[in-house]
């Protein structure tokens, strides 16, 4: 698995089970190795067996002072951003998703597998409540704080996929698998603020724009990218890739092909294991090939980076999933424009913006690990030479097991359609009630046969 995360003074390459940082001041590398955490804590129900300790989530406080990574382990760590010495980790309670700071850069909100987030001290001291007008309510945040010092935040019926605080504190966001994008109050989450709701499929990623009032941006599993009034819970603005798409008949063949490569070798793998199997077995291998089938033939926008470009102008790189391109968007105050695509030799896995609108991705099936673009002319060129390029090369042994963390396909709605079998049986009954009816057959009465 891996993560790339970028800051205003370095960029961090989650490789895994190591971290990579690149300081862009001194251009200077350091390699720290999140495998010294699990010999710090101590051994547990929460985190025993549950992963391979792979890093899925990365995050800096607003601050600058700390940095955040979330393991598969059930463990978040935080380091010195001065002195990179690890400061605090934290037990989580299920497999982590997402994570953010809050804007005092004191809370740690953690969104995991079962559609939960939790809150966290930073450094593992209880967090200061911030409420002071409801004394009534500080009973009840005792009440409900764990011994860990964490605390439940919300919850969700269905897999938080991201979460976000907005730049006035006041509003937690959060996005799961059912389509929906929830706005709660901060820090008395109970209280559902509203719904972003037009997505068709899983909402992937969320993004609130700095410096453009109450906006914020999604992309999903439904191949559009969505720009909301998060205050209004309206869509301002939608733009759907399969558009751009259209344009480009050899990228969208390409996750076809991919597409039905998969389909193939799952078909190869029900073969081998029928062999085996009883005639239920049979049964259950085919309606799993039924469900499979479900899958869309368009790619989902599996993640997207944004890079503040002005006042109210941000640049957005989309990534879709199984497609070896950059879509590269604008959006001006309440619109949202596609402006151009950049095709690549294979699939980027990740991409972050860094300081002078330049786009740096990860690409683990390439010599060169690490690509860097500038955007100039509503295009990214390519820059062969940026000591980013050179970090690739010279840490390309930590890239080779770079992949998502989370395969984009399990996270799509198993759908299939049994009314086709209602109306078969129908037919077939209607048809033996006249028979009957003729005297060709036994009459039926309340679903038995009469002797």
């Amino acid at each position: 698995m891996g993560v790339v995360h970028n800051s205003s003074y370095f960029t961090a390459f989650c490789t895994g089970k190591s971290i990579i940082i690149f300081n862009h001041r001194t251009s200077e590398t350091q390699v720290l190795n999140e495998l010294s955490i699990g010999e710090k804590q101590p051994a547990s129900e929460n985190n025993r067996d549950s992963g391979e300790g792979n890093i899925v989530a990365a995050s800096t406080s607003p601050n600058g002072k700390y940095f955040v990574v979330a393991c598969d382990t059930k463990v978040a760590v935080v380091w010195c951003t001065q002195t990179w010495t690890q400061l605090a980790s934290h037990l989580l309670v299920k497999r982590p998703m997402a994570l953010a700071v809050t804007r005092d850069s004191s809370t740690l909100l953690v969104a995991d597998k079962s559609g939960d987030v939790y809150e966290f001290p930073m450094l593992g001291q209880r967090a200061e409540i911030k409420d002071t007008e409801l004394p009534s309510k500080e009973s009840e945040k005792e009440e409900f704080e764990e011994p860990g010092g964490h605390k439940p935040l919300l919850g969700h019926l269905s897999m938080l996929l991201d979460v976000a605080v907005t730049d006035d504190n006041k509003y937690v966001i959060t996005c799961d698998r059912d389509e929906k994008i929830r706005v709660s109050h901060y820090p008395r989450a109970y209280d559902i603020h509203t719904f972003c709701l037009g997505h068709q499929e899983f909402v992937s990623q969320v993004s609130v724009l700095a410096g453009n009032p109450h906006k914020l941006l999604s992309c999903s599993g439904d191949g559009t990218l969505r720009l909301w009034d998060y205050v209004k819970g309206e869509c301002v603005c939608c733009v759907d890739t399969r558009e751009q798409l259209q344009h480009s008949p050899d990228l969208l063949q390409h996750y076809l092909n991919h597409h039905n490569t998969k389909m193939t070798q799952h078909r190869s793998d029900d073969t081998n294991t029928g062999k085996h199997e009883h005639k239920g077995d049979g049964e259950k291998t085919g309606k799993q090939e039924e469900i499979r089938k479900t899958l869309p033939d368009y790619p989902a926008v599996k993640c997207m980076a944004v890079c503040p470009s002005g006042t109210e102008v941000h640049l957005v790189a989309a990534l879709l999933d199984k497609i070896p391109a950059i879509f590269l968007y604008k959006v001006d105050d309440q619109q949202m424009m596609y402006m151009s695509t950049l095709n690549l030799s294979t699939e980027p896995h990740t991409a972050a913006w860094i300081s002078n609108r330049k786009l740096v991705i990860i690409q683990s099936d390439v010599e060169e690990k690490v690509r860097v673009f500038r955007f100039r002319e509503n295009v990214l060129d390519p820059i062969s030479e940026h000591p980013m390029v050179e970090v690739g090369k010279k840490y390309k042994d930590y890239f080779k097991g770079w992949c998502e963390p989370l395969d984009v396909d399990v996270l799509y709605k198993q759908r299939y359609d049994n009314v086709a079998d209602y109306l078969k049986k129908k037919e077939e009954r209607l048809a033996n009630e006249r028979a009957a009816q003729d005297g060709l057959m036994p009459p039926v009465k309340k679903g038995r046969w009469v002797k």
